[in-house]
């Protein structure tokens, strides 16, 4: 589908050291998002698909020239604290990134990956500063603890600096991104530490394909409002056509935040933007390339350490095998007591097994107290099962070497994860394919991604020492044909998944969901200049405009929907030309309506959708209710009154004919919850009340007679117009307003039968002829009887400005 893809992410696969005396470079791979990198060598093999990629050196090396080994001095570093650096090495001149390009496209030439790169740098070519990493401060001290389910703990001036480089970074990847862009292309932007770069993109590409991948899980909303820039974090990744994440619950959880946190309208499979977009929302778990992951178990290298380690432990030791940062979400403590438990409750494994624990610091680099807690535990462990000929828990807190990695792995015959918040485990899925000939078996938490696709594997509650025990008994005891049938499901999926799998499923999906969105949009985009014409030559000239979320946006603050002075402006110039009749209709009370529209003499006024009118040129309002029959009032009142009681937030509003319930400021989730109970009860209670009508709105429910709505005043303003009218203008958001558009469609149908095939060279000669234009604003793959559609309220504000002149 795509013929060339752009391919953003935080780092190129290999890690670099520079050498501050010769000024060179050498680079080496990195041992982390192994998945990743895997699957983006294999798009870059591709021979239908052009490859660009778009990322920062990472962390680089320093070797000092008075130093005998290399220091791990950041530059641009994992770290949250750089450590300084000599004044003369601090700095990458154009040479210096020159010749780091130069060794980057040797590294991956020699790899026969055919792909372009493009590196990104954090500050001007001419001085980059090799110690500025608080925008990866930002995303790993911040970000990465909120989507882990741990709040933030940061003070505010680091975490105000920390932001705005975060904010510089991401728009120099922008500005890398449409730099390369061309039409047709597909961007693919990867995980946190770029959430705000789709928006960057956007606003210079709005009809970019953009899609964006989380590798890392995403929280509950109660977490997430917990981040000081929710808002903007959330809003520059909504920018994207496609969201995907690794598990359902994570597209789950970021669906509910943007109904909680942003009040957005969403499915269970999309989420509606305030700029009038729809994006799509998948799940799709990241696989490994497990043909090179068997190609290296079978390498000389990986038998022969495999070899070594079955002479260590003989075959008498069964061995159980974790492989985790030393941070506190990856649940190594509660692995430790979970291994004491099963010692202490199954004797008969004592001296029977041994766990080997691998681990290596965290992503901000801060351990912290987690590493003397191990090793404590570790030595009570040790202490209390252990002898001098026997140790049960091996510890190595190094990075260990790929093919010591894969022996290991094939050796095992437990795997075991205990993250208390992981996304997919790429250890679990390596230990699937280093397993083909010993079938082993796995042991997942509940709360890695992975159990959602692993099913196979022994479930384990981090939280719960003694069920986690019996599990690992479980699984040293377990039967060879009980293994057999569980490794052949792990298999199944493992060696089925796999990198390059996904990466094209990726690709293929987030085209579909794109055409798919396309294809949904049932009314075309107003343009003014489709406009403009007609609205010139017309003798007189009708402008229909509802008011929330219509001429101002839908905001959860419904008390305070103050129009802008700009929005004042437009209206009053609009209305003051004589050829114009310009009439705002509104849910909302006389009393609001008069306080900040009343001074524009020229302009027409609905009051609460149709109970009292104010004529243009008159300050009089009149009362349209009459005598109509209200009597059903106060049961509806009983019924919303209790509604209200059980629904903390939300309001009763009472007007003259009609009454509103309010749940803007409750809980988002909790509050339309209710209102669908509201409404069916009310539905079920005015059955045999046909003069009433039940109409429900994003943030409320609102009960008033039928024959009151905006089509009924529609129809005795269109009665009342003048008889040159030729040019009408209607605009709504909402249910509503499509009395509005049916009125106006049934008075003209005679005349043109459809606004979207009229006739654009219709004159003032022809008086018969009257241009209408029906405009629905939001998104639009609703049925609407609306011929067009704009984005937003500000999208409307602008066309009325270019009209009013």
């Amino acid at each position: 589908m795509y013929k060339r893809v752009i391919v953003a992410t935080r780092n190129f696969e290999c890690k670099a050291t520079f050498s501050a005396e010769s000024r060179g470079w050498s680079l080496e791979k990195r041992s982390s998002m192994t998945a990743l990198y895997s699957a983006i060598e294999d798009l870059c093999h591709s021979e239908t698909v052009q490859t660009i990629l778009v990322a920062m050196p990472g962390a680089i090396r320093v070797e000092q020239s008075n130093a005998s080994l290399l220091d791990d001095v950041p530059i641009y570093s994992d770290l949250s604290t750089p450590k300084p650096l000599d004044p003369a090495a601090d700095v990458l001149n154009e040479t210096d990134q020159a010749n780091y390009f130069h060794n980057l496209q040797n590294y991956y030439q020699e790899r026969n990956t055919n792909a372009s790169l493009e590196p990104v740098w954090p500050t001007a070519p001419s001085c980059s500063s090799l110690s500025d990493n608080r925008w990866m401060a930002y995303a790993d001290n911040i970000l990465w603890e909120v989507l882990h389910y741990r709040l933030p703990m940061v003070n505010g001036p680091d975490e105000h600096k920390w932001w705005r480089a975060y904010r510089k970074i991401s728009q120099l990847y922008a500005d890398k991104i449409v730099s390369l862009y061309k039409e047709g292309d597909l961007v693919l932007i990867n995980d946190f530490y770029l959430f705000l770069v789709p928006k960057l993109v956007r606003t210079k590409l709005p009809n970019a394909h953009i899609g964006f991948f989380l590798h890392v899980p995403f929280c509950t909303s109660e977490i997430f409002r917990s981040l000081p820039h929710r808002s903007d974090v959330l809003n520059g990744v909504l920018a994207s056509n496609v969201i995907a994440f690794q598990t359902e619950s994570s597209a789950r959880h970021f669906i509910s935040t943007c109904l909680n946190v942003l009040g957005l309208e969403t499915t269970a499979t999309s989420v509606d933007t305030t700029e009038g977009s729809r994006v799509a929302i998948v799940h799709m778990p990241v696989g490994i390339n497990v043909s090179r992951m068997r190609a290296l178990c079978q390498t000389e290298s990986v038998q022969s350490k495999i070899s070594q380690l079955r002479g260590i432990y003989g075959d008498e030791v069964r061995l159980l095998v974790g492989r985790d940062r030393l941070d506190r979400v990856c649940g190594v403590l509660h692995k430790l007591r979970a291994f004491r438990e099963l010692l202490r409750r199954y004797p008969e494994w004592r001296n029977r097994v041994v766990l080997v624990e691998i681990t290596s610091i965290p992503k901000n680099g801060d351990v912290g107290d987690m590493n003397v807690k191990v090793e404590d535990l570790i030595t009570t462990i040790n202490g209390e099962f252990g002898s001098l000929y026997f140790s049960p828990v091996h510890h190595f807190h190094q990075l260990i070497k790929q093919d010591e990695y894969a022996a290991i792995l094939s050796t095992a015959d437990v795997a075991c994860v205990s993250s208390i918040r992981d996304s997919m485990n790429t250890m679990a899925l390596e230990y699937v394919a280093c397993q083909k000939e010993n079938k082993g078996t796995l042991i997942l938490s509940e709360f890695s991604g992975t159990s959602e696709v692993l099913s196979s594997a022994l479930l384990v509650n981090p939280y719960d020492y003694a069920g986690f025990a019996k599990q690992m008994h479980c699984a040293l005891s377990m039967s060879e044909q009980e293994r057999e049938q569980r490794y052949a499901s792990l298999w199944q999926q493992v060696s089925t998944n796999t990198s390059s799998a996904w990466i094209t499923n990726l690709i293929e999906t987030i085209g579909n969901q794109i055409v798919a969105m396309d294809i949904h949009i049932t009314t075309p985009a107003l343009q003014t200049s489709q406009v403009l014409p007609l609205y010139r030559k017309a003798n007189k000239r009708l402008f229909l405009l509802d008011y929330d979320g219509t001429l101002i946006a839908n905001t959860k603050n419904v008390r305070t929907p103050i129009p802008t002075d700009k929005l004042l402006r437009t209206l009053k110039r609009l209305a003051a030309n004589p050829r114009n009749i310009v009439w705002v209709l509104s849910g909302r009370s006389k009393k609001f309506l008069d306080e900040w529209m009343g001074d524009i003499s020229e302009l027409g006024l609905l009051a609460e959708h149709g109970s009292y009118v104010r004529p243009p040129q008159s300050s009089k309002w009149q009362d349209l209710t009459g005598d109509m029959d209200l009597s059903w009032k106060d049961s509806v009142r009983n019924v919303l009154q209790y509604f209200t009681e059980r629904t903390q937030g939300s309001s009763l509003d009472e007007k003259k004919a009609s009454l509103l319930w309010n749940f803007a400021n409750a809980n988002t989730s909790y509050g339309k919850f209710q209102a669908l109970e509201c409404q069916t009860n009310l539905e079920g209670f005015l059955s045999n009340n046909q003069n009433t009508e039940v109409v429900s709105s994003k943030y409320s429910l609102e009960v008033h007679p039928s024959m009151l709505n905006k089509g009924s005043v529609i129809q005795r303003i269109l009665n009342c117009s003048p008889k040159d009218l030729q040019f009408v203008f209607c605009a709504g958001d909402d249910k509503s307003d499509e009395n509005m558009f049916e009125a106006i469609r049934d008075r003209y149908r005679n005349r043109q039968q459809n606004s979207k095939k009229q006739d654009t060279e219709a004159t003032a000669t022809n008086p018969a002829s009257v241009s209408t234009f029906c405009i629905r604003i939001g998104y639009t793959d609703k049925p609407t009887l609306a011929d067009y559609h704009l984005p937003s309220a500000m999208d409307l504000l602008q066309a009325l400005k270019e009209l009013s002149g």
